[in-house]
Order: C-alpha cells, then structure tokens, then sequence
C-alpha cells in the first residue's frame, strides 16, 4: 500500500471511536485504512460523549479499564480537531426536527458534517466565480463512513 498525505477530513461518530479505543481488530484495521487518506476529526458532542464512556468503563463492575488505560486514552482523545460552529446547533435541531428518533450526540455530529459541507460548496462556488447554483446540484460532498460491525 502507498502512503501518502490525507486529502481530506472525515468526521468519526462515538461508537467507532469508543471501539478503535478499545483496539477492537476490525475497527482498528478500517481506521487504519481510513487514515492513509483522510484526517479523522470528531464534533463537540463527540468529545463529551467519549469522555462520559471513559468515565463508565473505568467504573464498571465487569472488565472495568485501568487508570493508566484511561489516561493513555483521555491524552489520545484529546488530540483530535474537534469542528464546531454555532449554526450547527440549528442544524442540529432540525435533523432532531426530522428524525425524532436520532440520539442527541448523533444530531450534534449530523449539525457539524452538514454545515462544514455547505461551507465547502460555498468555497468552491467563491473558487470558481462563474459556477451557477445548477452547477452543484448532484454534488456529494458528504460521505457517511461505517465499518463493518461484527
């Protein structure tokens, strides 16, 4: 496999993240792939949920983690880029709006992935100033990244 610099940026959601934590080998082999080409980063709401599964794995009664695997975790967790913007919490609620049914971490992710790919097309529409809306229509920017789960 040729290595070569990532190309662009893929927001990772809680469960995927919380199993590459946990070094689970599937997860670990995609994620792996995944880096060659793409920057992993997380939303806000990722961060907070991950830090909350810290703190219940490390107390659990069964199979809890050590403190120096919570640590060595919390230091490689706090690592990431972590996206946000105020409009996201709008798109958040609206997704919420849509789909009462999607979990609150998961609306704040969808808020932050679909607001950061509207600043992309809004970029390259400024880039190439004689695009027309029609132009883009088609376009997908956003891709939904899940391995498989076994």
């Amino acid at each position: 496999m040729t290595v070569s610099s990532p190309t662009s940026f893929v927001l990772v959601d809680t469960g995927v993240m919380s199993r590459f934590f946990l070094k689970k080998p599937q997860i670990v082999k995609a994620y792996t792939e995944l880096v060659v080409t793409a920057v992993p980063v997380i939303s806000a709401s990722v961060y907070i949920e991950l830090m909350r599964w810290l703190v219940n794995i490390r107390g659990r009664a069964i199979d809890p983690i050590t403190k120096s695997e919570f640590d060595a975790i919390r230091k490689q967790l706090d690592k990431y880029v972590q996206l946000n913007h105020g409009d996201c919490i709008e798109l958040a609620v609206e997704t919420c709006r849509l789909y009462p049914d999607t979990g609150l971490g998961d609306c704040f992710t969808i808020g932050v992935g679909l607001f950061l790919t509207y600043l992309f097309l809004r970029s390259i529409r400024s880039t190439l100033n004689a695009c027309q809306e029609s132009d883009f229509i088609g376009l997908t920017t956003l891709t939904f990244w899940k391995p498989i789960n076994r």
